[in-house]
């Protein structure tokens, strides 16, 4: 008795292992967690491509100091100064406070006009094709131009920074289920479906996107810090939460 008692104990044993390897190599098989975490992962990545290439834009700041008091002083009461050097862009002005000054790019000529109280010697110039200028009374045609070493160039930096037009734009391709579609498979030339949400640091929502509604358990997500760039050269640290799923 005791030999069959322990013999039907190693069978339901077995049988038990059985069952549990079949249930293994059923999750594996039909739902294998792995893959699907890959797959999710991979459409995080790609989106994260897609949507910084859209919204970033070209950004480059370099500084000039202008080397002689006297010029300035010189100069007619809201005048302009300018300096030969073509720039294909379009120009925001700050001078060492970082104030707004007016500033321009007229042909090869880049020109400023500086305060009339109390004209500052050191400025610096961003450059993007978002920006739009604000001249002043810059016309460049009877504003005086300087020339080195009347004038020193700072170091040339140049970056990538997110376009506040195209945060707009990608807000407005949530507007209907069509124009999601359109902007996922044509613009960004997406096959997978996401959800994006842009805030500043402060949580003012920029843009947000939420066509699908999966599951919690689903979902893979992302925050990628980000500055965005706006027409008058202002400069907005923002975070980008993008969610992708299977």
């Amino acid at each position: 008795m005791r030999s069959k008692k322990a013999a039907a104990g190693h069978v339901e044993i077995i049988i038990s292992f059985l069952i549990f390897i079949t249930f293994v190599v059923f999750l594996l098989v039909f739902v294998n967690p792995i893959e699907k975490n890959k797959d999710k992962e991979y459409y995080l990545e790609m989106t994260e491509k897609a949507l910084m290439e859209y919204l970033e834009v070209d950004m480059t700041l370099f500084s000039i100091g202008i080397n002689q008091q006297a010029l300035l002083d010189a100069l007619a009461v809201g005048s302009c100064v300018c300096i030969d050097y073509d720039y294909p862009s379009k120009v925001i002005g700050r001078d060492e406070n970082e104030d707004l000054v007016p500033a321009r790019t007229i042909g090869s000529y880049i020109c400023i006009q500086p305060d009339a109280a109390s004209p500052k010697r050191f400025y610096k110039l961003y450059f993007s094709g978002e920006f739009t200028e604000n001249p002043g009374v810059c016309t460049g045609s009877s504003d005086p131009i300087i020339n080195e070493p009347d004038y020193t160039l700072g170091v040339i930096n140049q970056y990538k920074k997110v376009s506040n037009q195209r945060v707009n734009a990608l807000n407005a391709a949530y507007a209907t289920d069509a124009s999601y579609e359109t902007f996922r498979t044509d613009t960004l030339k997406l096959n997978n479906y996401f959800n994006v949400e842009i805030k500043t640091t402060a949580g003012e929502v920029l843009a947000s996107g939420k066509i699908l509604d999966p599951k919690e358990s689903d979902i893979l997500a992302k925050d990628i810090p980000i500055e965005i760039i706006k027409a008058d050269g202002e400069i907005i640290p923002a975070i980008m939460n993008i969610q992708v799923w299977d």
